[in-house]
Protein backbone atom coordinates (compact mmCIF):
# COMPACT_ATOMS: atom_id res chain seq x y z
CA UNK A 1 0.00 0.00 0.00
CA UNK A 2 2.42 2.56 1.04
CA UNK A 3 4.82 1.66 -2.02
CA UNK A 4 1.97 2.18 -4.09
CA UNK A 5 2.12 6.11 -2.63
CA UNK A 6 5.55 6.13 -2.88
CA UNK A 7 4.93 5.26 -6.50
CA UNK A 8 1.75 7.46 -7.44
CA UNK A 9 4.07 10.54 -6.00
CA UNK A 10 6.48 9.78 -8.50
CA UNK A 11 3.91 9.70 -11.07
CA UNK A 12 2.43 13.03 -9.54
CA UNK A 13 5.36 14.45 -9.91
CA UNK A 14 6.43 13.10 -13.42
CA UNK A 15 2.83 14.66 -14.19
CA UNK A 16 3.62 18.25 -13.39
CA UNK A 17 7.31 18.03 -15.02
CA UNK A 18 5.64 16.87 -18.28
CA UNK A 19 2.55 19.00 -17.88
CA UNK A 20 5.22 22.07 -17.41
CA UNK A 21 7.55 21.42 -20.42
CA UNK A 22 4.41 21.02 -22.56
CA UNK A 23 3.53 24.36 -21.85
CA UNK A 24 6.58 26.22 -21.78
CA UNK A 25 7.16 24.53 -25.22
CA UNK A 26 3.96 24.94 -26.71
CA UNK A 27 2.12 27.82 -25.14
CA UNK A 28 5.05 29.56 -22.92
CA UNK A 29 2.56 32.71 -22.21
CA UNK A 30 -0.52 30.35 -21.45
CA UNK A 31 -0.05 31.39 -17.44
CA UNK A 32 1.29 34.54 -17.82
CA UNK A 33 -0.63 36.42 -15.05
CA UNK A 34 -3.14 34.28 -14.59
CA UNK A 35 -4.92 34.29 -10.93
CA UNK A 36 -4.09 30.69 -10.95
CA UNK A 37 -2.60 29.81 -7.39
CA UNK A 38 -0.55 26.84 -8.13
CA UNK A 39 1.34 26.89 -4.42
CA UNK A 40 -0.49 24.10 -3.48
CA UNK A 41 0.64 22.12 -6.09
CA UNK A 42 4.54 23.44 -5.53
CA UNK A 43 4.10 22.36 -2.49
CA UNK A 44 2.82 19.04 -3.02
CA UNK A 45 5.48 18.12 -5.73
CA UNK A 46 8.41 19.60 -3.89
CA UNK A 47 7.72 17.85 -0.85
CA UNK A 48 10.72 15.93 -1.44
CA UNK A 49 13.04 18.31 -2.23
CA UNK A 50 12.26 18.89 -6.06
CA UNK A 51 14.10 21.81 -6.61
CA UNK A 52 12.90 21.73 -10.47
CA UNK A 53 9.58 22.66 -9.28
CA UNK A 54 9.31 26.08 -7.82
CA UNK A 55 11.86 27.33 -11.21
CA UNK A 56 9.00 25.71 -13.19
CA UNK A 57 6.34 27.43 -11.53
CA UNK A 58 7.90 30.61 -12.00
CA UNK A 59 8.62 30.13 -15.44
CA UNK A 60 5.07 29.44 -16.00
CA UNK A 61 4.13 32.61 -14.52
CA UNK A 62 6.03 34.42 -16.92
CA UNK A 63 8.77 35.06 -14.36
CA UNK A 64 12.99 34.11 -15.20
CA UNK A 65 14.52 35.01 -12.01
CA UNK A 66 17.58 32.93 -12.91
CA UNK A 67 17.68 34.00 -16.47
CA UNK A 68 17.36 30.66 -17.75
CA UNK A 69 16.98 29.71 -21.41
CA UNK A 70 13.35 28.05 -21.74
CA UNK A 71 14.67 25.32 -23.93
CA UNK A 72 17.33 24.43 -21.14
CA UNK A 73 14.05 24.27 -18.61
CA UNK A 74 12.20 22.18 -21.30
CA UNK A 75 14.87 19.50 -21.53
CA UNK A 76 15.56 19.58 -17.84
CA UNK A 77 11.63 19.23 -16.69
CA UNK A 78 11.48 16.39 -19.42
CA UNK A 79 13.78 13.99 -18.53
CA UNK A 80 12.90 14.62 -14.87
CA UNK A 81 9.22 13.86 -16.18
CA UNK A 82 10.47 10.88 -17.89
CA UNK A 83 12.53 9.37 -15.14
CA UNK A 84 10.00 10.23 -12.31
CA UNK A 85 7.41 8.18 -14.47
CA UNK A 86 9.66 5.54 -15.04
CA UNK A 87 10.63 5.57 -11.36
CA UNK A 88 7.06 5.04 -10.57
CA UNK A 89 6.60 2.77 -13.26
CA UNK A 90 8.97 0.62 -11.34
CA UNK A 91 7.75 0.85 -8.03
CA UNK A 92 4.39 -0.34 -9.23
CA UNK A 93 5.73 -3.25 -10.66
CA UNK A 94 7.85 -3.50 -7.53
CA UNK A 95 10.84 -3.77 -9.55
CA UNK A 96 14.40 -3.65 -7.15
CA UNK A 97 16.06 -1.21 -9.71
CA UNK A 98 13.06 1.31 -8.92
CA UNK A 99 12.90 0.36 -5.10
CA UNK A 100 17.23 1.09 -4.86
CA UNK A 101 16.92 3.91 -7.22
CA UNK A 102 14.73 5.53 -4.43
CA UNK A 103 16.52 4.69 -1.96
CA UNK A 104 19.58 6.50 -3.18
CA UNK A 105 17.82 9.65 -4.34
CA UNK A 106 15.83 9.99 -1.01
CA UNK A 107 19.61 9.53 0.89
CA UNK A 108 21.13 12.04 -1.35
CA UNK A 109 18.15 14.38 -0.95
CA UNK A 110 18.55 14.20 2.91
CA UNK A 111 22.63 15.14 2.45
CA UNK A 112 21.44 18.09 0.37
CA UNK A 113 18.68 19.48 2.87
CA UNK A 114 21.56 18.27 5.79
CA UNK A 115 24.25 20.38 4.48
CA UNK A 116 21.81 23.66 3.97
CA UNK A 117 21.27 23.25 7.60
CA UNK A 118 24.81 23.29 8.60
CA UNK A 119 24.92 26.38 5.88
CA UNK A 120 22.99 28.27 6.85
CA UNK A 121 22.33 27.97 10.70
CA UNK A 122 20.59 31.12 11.31
CA UNK A 123 22.43 33.35 8.65
CA UNK A 124 25.97 33.08 7.06
CA UNK A 125 28.27 36.25 6.29
CA UNK A 126 29.43 36.75 2.70
CA UNK A 127 30.48 39.96 1.44
CA UNK A 128 29.05 41.22 4.51
CA UNK A 129 25.42 40.58 3.43
CA UNK A 130 23.32 38.52 5.69
CA UNK A 131 21.76 35.67 4.49
CA UNK A 132 19.13 33.89 6.43
CA UNK A 133 16.65 31.49 5.59
CA UNK A 134 12.78 32.15 6.36
CA UNK A 135 10.58 30.11 9.01
CA UNK A 136 8.65 28.73 5.78
CA UNK A 137 12.28 27.82 4.27
CA UNK A 138 13.05 25.94 7.81
CA UNK A 139 9.65 24.27 7.77
CA UNK A 140 10.12 22.74 3.81
CA UNK A 141 14.05 22.04 4.41
CA UNK A 142 12.35 19.81 7.93
CA UNK A 143 9.43 18.41 5.40
CA UNK A 144 12.22 17.42 2.59
CA UNK A 145 14.36 15.21 5.36
CA UNK A 146 11.45 13.52 7.06
CA UNK A 147 9.47 12.85 3.66
CA UNK A 148 12.68 11.47 2.37
CA UNK A 149 13.99 9.55 5.59
CA UNK A 150 10.35 7.83 5.90
CA UNK A 151 10.78 6.82 2.06
CA UNK A 152 14.47 5.44 2.36
CA UNK A 153 13.52 3.58 6.00
CA UNK A 154 10.22 2.33 4.88
CA UNK A 155 11.65 0.70 1.29
CA UNK A 156 15.15 -0.27 3.16
CA UNK A 157 13.67 -1.89 6.30
CA UNK A 158 10.09 -2.93 5.96
CA UNK A 159 10.90 -7.01 5.83
CA UNK A 160 7.54 -7.19 4.17
CA UNK A 161 8.63 -4.58 0.89
CA UNK A 162 11.94 -6.31 1.01
CA UNK A 163 10.28 -9.67 0.36
CA UNK A 164 7.55 -8.39 -1.88
CA UNK A 165 10.54 -6.83 -4.14
CA UNK A 166 13.08 -9.69 -4.08
CA UNK A 167 9.83 -11.84 -4.94
CA UNK A 168 9.22 -9.92 -8.10
CA UNK A 169 12.73 -10.04 -8.96
CA UNK A 170 13.00 -14.00 -8.73
CA UNK A 171 10.13 -14.68 -11.03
Amino acid sequence: MIVTLIALFQLIKAGFFLSAAALLLFAPGALYGAAYDLSWLVALVSADGSAMVATAADMLRGSNPQHLLVSQVVTILLLLGVWLAYLGWGLLRLSSWARKSRIVFSLLQIVMALRVFLIFPGGIDSLELRVALSEAQWRELAVVVVINAAMAFYLLRDLNVVHAFGARDSR
